[in-house]
């Protein structure tokens, strides 16, 4: 039986209606259509950047990245962020993160890691000049001075170094294989504290108020097999205070223990609703209230992105890209994706 839940906050709306008198004044009528933009960035070999205009559904490129710089990517792309004016191409196998333009698509420089032998997981931006990386074959993490793209400096974190965020003046890193989230001041690059959580910490995201984060941990047994699998869990770790402030399972309020769920991603919106899909379907979190996690949808999707250009949720599945509300998660249109499978979707 399919289960659906409704989240809600109650607000207060204030409507003010304006009437205008009959001036003679002809109205204006609007009739550009409404089209927009998705870069869909496959999660294959050959990587590729696919731009694609909607609703028509129409390929503006293939490969963005191949018709700016007439080569192929190297690698296949694990994540992609976007800062200011470039796009953070992460590929774990070249031990690499290429920064090209997010306009042009033009390389601009690249930042390697292969003499160190560090595996590009995740990355944050502390600043207008320092990135932090997580390395998730290693325990450290990497500062790099992003106006040169040169590693500046390593710093001790935990084992298995994956999810990464920035808050403030504090970056926060989940470390999937020591249960901990290593939290640095960025003021000092010092390591603050060490936030003990439930098993397998892996994905980190930042409140809209930039006061708190979300870590997201997949639970026993997702990753080995030969443990019981336990609980998938909500952190909320306070930054200014550097404690925990609640930690909730991710499991069914009225159904009881879903220790089946396995965290797939993690999308927060600017009105603080958190999106996770996991292998049983789709959990909201309020982050104002930090109240329950809701299974609100017991489709499986594969990842969760948020489209800040158009306060949209973005979610894929088996080839589709889903534009569901960014406050209900609720589908509204559905589209064919430009790759068989998608790292990331970003609006353009």
């Amino acid at each position: 039986m399919k289960r659906f839940f409704i989240v809600a906050r109650v607000a207060v709306v204030v409507v003010t209606a304006i009437f205008v008198g009959c001036s003679g004044e002809e109205r204006v009528i609007n009739t550009l259509p409404d089209a927009w933009q998705l870069l869909c960035v496959s999660s294959g070999m050959p990587a590729t950047l696919a731009l694609q205009e909607y609703p028509d559904n129409k390929s503006v490129s293939a490969d963005m990245f191949m018709q700016a710089n007439n080569m192929e990517l190297p690698a296949a792309v694990s994540n992609v962020q976007e800062f200011r004016d470039k796009l953070y191409l992460l590929m774990p196998s070249a031990k690499k993160i290429y920064a090209i333009d997010s306009k042009t698509f033009l390389l601009k420089d690249s930042i390697d890691f292969s003499a160190e032998n560090h595996i590009p997981a995740a990355i944050c931006f502390a600043n207008a000049t320092t990135a932090y990386v997580s390395h998730e074959n290693d325990t450290t993490v990497s500062v790099v001075d992003i106006t040169a793209f040169k590693i500046a400096r390593t710093i001790a974190v935990g084992k298995k170094p994956v999810g990464i965020a920035a808050v403030g003046n504090q970056v926060f890193v989940a470390n999937q294989a020591s249960n901990t989230v290593t939290q640095i001041d960025t003021r000092t690059n010092l390591v603050v504290a060490q936030h003990q959580t439930p098993p397998a910490p892996t994905f980190a995201q930042p409140s809209t108020d930039g006061k708190s984060i979300l870590i997201i941990c997949l639970g026993a047994g997702k990753i080995d097999n030969s443990v019981p699998k336990t609980d998938a869990y909500a952190v909320f770790i306070d930054a200014p205070t550097a404690r925990i402030t609640q930690q909730v399972a991710l499991h069914d309020a009225y159904y009881g223990s879903d220790a089946a769920a396995k965290p797939r991603g993690l999308a927060v919106t600017q009105a603080d609703w958190a999106f996770i899909p996991t292998d049983i379907g789709l959990f909201q979190i309020d982050l104002i209230n930090k109240g329950q996690p809701y299974l609100i949808n017991e489709t499986a999707y594969d990842i969760a992105c948020y489209n800040y250009r158009r306060a949209e949720l973005l979610l894929t599945l088996n080839g589709d890209i889903i534009v569901a509300d960014p406050n209900t998660g609720k589908e509204k249109n559905k589209y064919s994706m430009p790759v068989a499978t998608a790292a990331a979707v970003l609006g353009r």
